[in-house]
């Protein structure tokens, strides 16, 4: 059974197996079966799901931010380019 147990303020949920199941940890399997949302990560860690909602608007308006300001110090010190993508 999949069960959230916590919320953390970044919008992340994590399952745990409940208290009868602790002898079994999710496996990949558990993942692709539960992963319904498109629009959710969903990753496998220490046998427990953590599943990420999409980031807020605020979050990629300052993360597009500070990339073209280091895009910019890069180019002018002429160091690397520098490329932005999702996680």
């Amino acid at each position: 059974m999949l069960e959230p147990t916590t919320q953390t303020a970044a919008q992340q949920y994590v399952f745990r197996p409940l208290a009868e199941e602790k002898s079994e940890l999710f496996t990949n399997k558990d993942v692709e079966r539960f992963a319904t949302d498109e629009f959710c990560r969903y990753e496998l860690i220490g046998g427990e799901i953590i599943v990420s909602t999409a980031p807020r608007y605020i979050h990629q308006l300052l993360s597009m931010r500070i990339a073209i300001q280091f895009s910019k110090y890069l180019e002018k010190i002429r160091l690397a380019k520098f490329s932005q993508r999702p996680a």
